[in-house]
């Protein structure tokens, strides 16, 4: 509200204002309420002596003061504070703050408020033995574990890792029998530690079981896997001899030139025996001491002859390796007088 005043020392004075807007008055001291920057500038009054007629003048001036209005701009992480709005989580464009600005006037400023929020990650892993490395950092204890660092938005993302290392047992331990033929397969094998709850076992990858023993094993050489209760692993390596069997089987060969003949030898000491020959380029005979005529290279390599006991079916190897040599060529220069 405009509050104009006016005062004289004559008395019996009437008074007439004017002002911007065609605003008249004939009161001393009117008010122009619901005020405007229209009704800025110069107001004057005038004072009348009734007796003489005789006037005067006055002026005052009017300035509307503003209030301040706008809008505020922030980015936060997470959760943001603002004057008397508080713990703010969630992106805003309508909070409003009134206060009293320097001119007096009730003012109001609104705020636009972004929040970004990190997205915190979790990962989780399990593995047997050994270490496992995340975010460039090895870890070999279980554990959880964090990652706090910078976003896009410039926010603390903190990610976890919950990981698990379980441990590997260790190697079987395995106790062999070797009371096997080429007849009769009766070998076995003993695995003797690790064992007890929890432990399982394989032979060659085969199905586990949880006793400690595998029986009617033949010759050979064998895998057992041993397999603890977090699932994680460990091999060891047997063999078992064929204690029956009295075949035996001894081979030769010679190296010839090339274009020459490759002579191949087998010998037993079992009688009642039959000689199978296998070797490079697909070559097979079943002579004892076979040939193979016009040597060259692409028969090089290692033959192998199984000597098989007629009247029992067992069997034994022996192997020999053939090089074909190569005949040297060239050009010799001679220079000569006369």
């Amino acid at each position: 509200t405009i509050e104009l005043t006016a005062t004289s020392t004559t008395s019996g004075v009437t008074y007439a204002w004017s002002g911007p807007g065609n605003f008249t008055s004939n009161q001393q001291n009117p008010t122009r309420s619901n005020a405007t920057t229209s009704m800025n500038g110069t107001y004057t009054v005038t004072v009348t002596e009734t007796a003489t007629g005789c006037t005067q003048t006055a002026t005052a001036s009017v300035a509307v003061k503003l209030p301040t209005t706008g809008d505020t701009t922030a980015v936060a992480c997470e959760t943001f504070d603002w004057y008397e709005h508080h713990n703010i989580t969630v992106s805003r464009d309508d909070l409003t703050h009134t206060f009293t600005n320097a001119a007096g006037c009730d003012s109001v400023v609104t705020l636009k408020l972004t929040i970004n929020k990190p997205v915190h990650t979790a990962t989780t892993h399990a593995q047997c033995g050994g270490s496992y490395t995340w975010n460039g950092t090895a870890y070999s204890i279980s554990g959880n574990y964090t990652y706090p660092h910078l976003d896009a938005h410039g926010c603390t993302q903190v990610d976890t890792l919950h990981l698990t290392i379980n441990p590997v047992p260790t190697a079987p331990a395995i106790t062999p029998v070797n009371n096997t033929s080429c007849i009769t397969a009766n070998g076995s094998i003993t695995i003797t530690s690790p064992t007890g709850n929890g432990y399982t076992y394989s032979l060659n990858g085969g199905a586990y079981q949880s006793g400690t023993s595998f029986t009617g094993l033949g010759e050979g050489n064998y895998t057992v896997t041993v397999k603890n209760e977090y699932g994680c692993t460990n091999t060891g390596a047997v063999s078992i001899s064929d204690v029956g069997s009295t075949v035996t089987a001894q081979a030769g060969a010679t190296s010839p030139c090339l274009d020459g003949t490759i002579e191949l030898t087998a010998s037993s000491t079992t009688s009642g025996v039959t000689y199978a020959w296998s070797g490079p380029a697909n070559y097979t005979s079943n002579q004892q001491n076979p040939t193979r005529s016009n040597a060259t290279t692409s028969m090089n390599g290692t033959y192998t002859v199984t000597v098989t006991e007629t009247a029992t079916g067992c069997t034994k190897t022996a192997s020999a390796n053939v090089a074909v040599k190569l005949p040297t060529t060239g050009d010799t220069t001679a220079v000569a007088c006369e």
